[in-house]
């Protein structure tokens, strides 16, 4: 093989079904025959038949067989079965004309390979030339490309704006919403600097928003979904926006950036607000109606109650009084709603004066000393004296009562604490009830509308008395916290400014 390769050859003798042939090399000239030795592709000359008569290294390498082993071997031998029609054609068509086939080589890499056949004359003998080119990687580029393609045509056709980020933070992919979303072309820019993302607002004043990082979390490794955010373009109104973002990473786990989608959820945000809007419009509009008949009622039962005066441990007395209980509670519901309207328009004004905190809490204890008893649990009240701030002591005594409320309510027969302490600055209020507790995940939802704790179980109510109680507190300049665990009870503590902040001085009511 060295010696043919080396120009030193002049002729072969093949024997195969028609004797013994000879195939003379004179004219190959050594420069040609070195060029073919180092060319990327295979190259062979075939008998008719399709006998090997000359293979260059690439193509032994591509059948995995050694350069010496090769010549000789009929080329049927080294494809595999099934694409044997194609080479018999291939041979065929090739000595009339130029001619291609793709076929599998019977190898252990099973390659999928083009040949090009040329027909040749060797000393008058027919033969064919053959190139053979490797389609491996080829295909796999044109895998990836049209992978790559039918992606990106994939994304370009999702309505949520989708970004990739390299490790810095810059933009590197970015389909069609993305582009519409940020008013520009987001390429090659730092994230951050095209998506101005702020926490969603959930009813606080815009200038409390914190700003939101999704970014550094996700390059970080966290997944993040469905997270609330508001955009702020600087031009049109603020987006509101459901992001969710993760890692890429390599099969070694490398963080090699991260992809980050943006669902434009603002109609639905403004449908639910909408929703909201005429919740509350139907709460103040039946709260009001529901307020006269329940005044009639509540006096026609005082009525009653004072003509069955003369036997108070009788059955009229006693059903009267079970009516009266509840025209009470009804009457508590219908109050909370009128608040619940009120603090929507930004109608509950408070009245600020000099308050004695301890009094308050002191007077509203005595007044649930009884409920507490019949439900087995002891009031251990501990107050200092003279806790005296600027306050409305009449939404100060509402707090108060829907704690204690809820304490007895939740408390399951327990002790209920309730303590008093203060500082020059702040007065804090704790009541603990030593209940069923409330789960991590419920600590925040509770002080919303309509929200009730999903262990309450089959306690009832409508989940107003945490929200009003908040909002009361937060007009003030205050803060309501809760501390739980499930099964150990909670405390709730509301931490009042003895003195009004400016911000509570200013805005004078509830909602605002």
């Amino acid at each position: 093989m060295a010696a043919i390769r080396g120009g030193e050859v002049d002729a072969l003798v093949v024997h195969g079904p028609e004797g013994e042939q000879v195939f003379t090399l004179k004219g190959a000239g050594q420069p040609y025959r070195v060029m073919i030795e180092r060319m990327n592709e295979g190259a062979v000359t075939v008998s008719s038949e399709g006998t090997l008569l000359y293979a260059n290294r690439r193509f032994a390498q591509l059948v995995g067989m050694k350069l010496d082993k090769v010549i000789g071997h009929s080329l049927f031998d080294l494809i595999i079965a099934k694409d044997a029609a194609i080479l018999q054609a291939l041979l065929r068509e090739a000595r009339k004309s130029q001619s291609k086939c793709e076929l599998t080589l019977n190898a252990p890499s099973q390659a999928m390979v083009q040949l090009s056949g040329t027909a040749l004359q060797i000393d008058g003998v027919p033969a064919i030339c053959i190139v053979v080119t490797d389609l491996t990687e080829r295909r796999r580029s044109e895998e990836i490309a049209a992978s790559e393609n039918l992606a990106r045509s994939i994304l370009d056709q999702t309505a949520e704006a989708i970004v990739v980020c390299d490790p810095n933070g810059t933009i590197i992919r970015a389909n069609n919403a993305a582009a519409m979303l940020a008013q520009q072309n987001p390429l090659l820019r730092l994230f951050p600097e095209v998506f101005q993302l702020f926490r969603a607002a959930h009813g606080s004043a815009r200038e409390d928003q914190e700003p939101l990082s999704v970014l550094e979390p996700a390059l970080k490794g966290e997944t993040l979904r469905g997270i609330d955010a508001e955009f702020r373009r600087a031009q049109g109104e603020p987006i509101q926006l459901s992001l969710s973002a993760g890692p890429l990473s390599n099969p070694e786990g490398k963080v090699l950036g991260c992809v980050i989608a943006l669902a434009d959820v603002s109609e639905r945000v403004r449908a639910s607000q909408a929703a909201v809007a005429l919740r509350d419009e139907f709460v103040s509009i039946a709260s009001h109606e529901l307020r006269t008949p329940l005044s009639a009622l509540t006096l026609q039962i005082g009525n009653l109650q004072r003509l069955a005066s003369d036997d108070p441990d009788g059955p009229i007395a006693t059903k009267l009084q079970k009516a009266a209980n509840q025209t009470r509670r009804l009457a508590r519901l219908i109050d909370q709603l009128m608040d619940i309207s009120r603090i929507s328009s930004g109608h509950m004004a408070l009245e600020i004066d000099h308050c004695d905190i301890a009094n308050v809490v002191r007077e509203s204890a005595e007044r649930f000393a009884e409920e507490a008893s019949r439900v087995g649990s002891e009031l251990r009240i501990k107050l200092g004296s003279g806790v005296v701030g600027k306050w409305d002591s009449f939404r100060i005594e509402q707090v108060v009562t829907n704690l204690l409320s809820n304490a007895i309510r939740y408390g399951g027969g327990k002790p209920i604490e309730v303590e008093l302490e203060a500082d020059e600055e702040h007065a804090r209020l704790y009541v603990r009830d030593n209940g069923i507790g409330i789960p991590a995940e419920d600590t925040q939802r509770i002080f919303q509308r309509f929200e009730r704790s999903s262990a309450s179980g089959r306690h009832t109510g409508l989940g107003l008395g945490l929200y009003i109680s908040d909002q009361i507190v937060k007009a003030h300049g205050g803060r309501m916290m809760v501390e739980s665990r499930t099964g150990e009870g909670s405390t709730f503590i509301v931490e009042l400014r003895r003195a009004p902040s400016a911000s509570s001085d200013e805005a004078n009511s509830v909602g605002t």
